[in-house]
């Protein structure tokens, strides 16, 4: 057995586990990470499954932090299918969530990811600032690993400024 079928039979059995106790937040992170696995292994519908089953328990428990990652996880893998508009929204209603509880530990990943989006879209101006965002939250928040990405997203916005670069994502994802 590999690392990726070790690591998702371990959330796997979190998640079965959590459901037999009535543990929902933890049940909830189990499939959030089984999420991770499908994302980082490009099998993206089974990604979106697992995060919106995770989004829909804490949402039923009012776990808003939790609710929020699974949105960041959800937007992330939509920006990966190329679905943009879905990208966007799931950010955008997890910015919120973030803003909302004066939680912002996360406002670098969505901001680098919006920007990303934007960048995508066609929107150089929208993605630099929200490229910029990124970077001033993560210093602020002394996020040095966000930081980088951050500021690779910001330097993605310079070369891809009406060449139609693509973005690529990075494996530099925080994991959850």
């Amino acid at each position: 057995m590999g690392k990726w079928e070790e690591a998702l039979l371990s959330f796997q059995k979190s998640s079965a586990l959590s459901l037999r106790t009535g543990e929902v937040r933890q049940q909830g992170m189990g499939l959030n990470g089984q999420g991770e696995i499908y994302r980082r292994q490009g099998k993206l519908e089974q990604a979106i499954e697992a995060y919106e089953e995770a989004r829909q328990i804490w949402q039923t428990f009012n776990f808003e932090e939790f609710v929020g990652i699974a949105l960041i996880n959800l937007g992330a893998s939509y920006l990966k299918k190329g679905i943009l508009s879905e990208a966007r929204a799931h950010l955008e209603k997890s910015r919120q969530i973030f803003q909302g509880l004066e939680a912002h530990m996360h406002l670098p990943e969505i901001l680098r990811y919006l920007a990303e989006v934007e960048l995508l879209s066609g929107q150089a101006v929208k993605a630099q600032r929200f490229a910029q965002e990124a970077v001033d939250w993560a210093l602020k928040l002394e996020r040095r690993l966000e930081e980088g990405s951050a500021r690779r997203a910001l330097g993605q916005v310079g070369l891809g400024h009406g060449s139609g670069y693509q973005v690529q994502t990075s494996g530099l994802d925080d994991a959850y």
